[in-house]
């Protein structure tokens, strides 16, 4: 009976702790969610506050030389990327770099988004070592999420023209497989291709996020192409939007500084 009766409690000892890691899980799930609301709402000190918390549970629970869960890696990589992306909206760089930066190699898809926004905060920086090509180049032989991808797909194509043309022309006319049927990348490369319109380009935009970059896209085309009040137009409807968070806010903030200091941008 007593052998019995010691499995029985190492049974339930055995429940118990998946219980309580169980129970800890659905509370930073809880967690995880209101951090994301509050960086919806615009919130970004509170969010900080909220995802550092979430990531010292995660970090608390840790096991010595055993490897994280991967419900925990994947956490910890999402609440990286958005600590990254908050400190560059606040034009934090430093901080934005290191945040990101945490995210190469902890899951499978770690460069997805990370190599985008590190190459992105270098060319905000106005780097002159060749890192926003780098990463971006990174990004596309890397990334798992299409809209990073796309993203960083078309920067890496507007600063490989400013340095070298027939380079540029190539990776136009070479666009990640991952993205073949994508209709909006197809109006985006034929818009720089001097074969669609602006209005046709506009009429393949549906949310907010891509009527920014659109805005912002137009608006470096016309930079490239020397027509700095034109540009302006399309930099300041990026700013209307008040789209922080979008692709391409940034950098349309960048260029309208440029502008109104007389130095375009790259």
């Amino acid at each position: 009976m007593s052998i019995f009766r010691g499995k029985a409690v190492v049974i339930i000892a055995f429940v118990l702790i998946n219980y309580v890691i169980a129970s800890i899980c659905f509370a930073n799930n809880d967690q995880f969610a209101a951090a994301i609301k509050l960086y919806d709402e615009g919130k970004y000190a509170e969010a900080i506050n909220a995802f550092k918390e979430i990531l010292n549970s995660i970090e608390n629970r840790a096991v010595p030389d055993q490897l994280m869960s991967q419900e925990d890696a994947e956490q910890e990589e999402v609440i990286h990327n958005y600590l990254g992306k908050i400190y560059k909206m606040q034009g934090k760089y430093d901080l934005a770099l290191k945040e990101f930066n945490k995210t190469v190699g902890m899951t499978d898809s770690a460069d997805s988004c990370a190599s985008y926004f590190i190459g992105e905060i270098y060319y905000l920086l106005e780097d002159k070592h060749g890192y926003p090509a780098a990463y971006w180049d990174s990004a596309v032989q890397e990334s798992f999420d299409t809209e990073c991808l796309l993203y960083a797909y078309v920067m890496y194509y507007i600063v490989t023209k400013s340095s070298d043309v027939e380079k540029a022309n190539e990776i136009l006319n070479n666009p990640p497989w991952k993205l073949k049927n994508d209709i909006w990348l197809q109006k985006i490369i034929g818009f720089l291709q001097g074969k669609v319109s602006e209005e046709v380009l506009f009429n393949k935009t549906f949310t907010t996020a891509q009527k920014v970059f659109t805005n912002y896209l137009i608006g470096k085309k016309y930079i490239i192409d020397g027509k700095t009040k034109e540009a302006k137009h399309y930099f300041e409807k990026v700013i209307e939007t008040n789209c922080r968070d979008c692709i391409g806010y940034d950098l349309a903030k960048k260029e309208l500084s440029g502008i109104g200091s007389g130095v375009v941008g790259k």
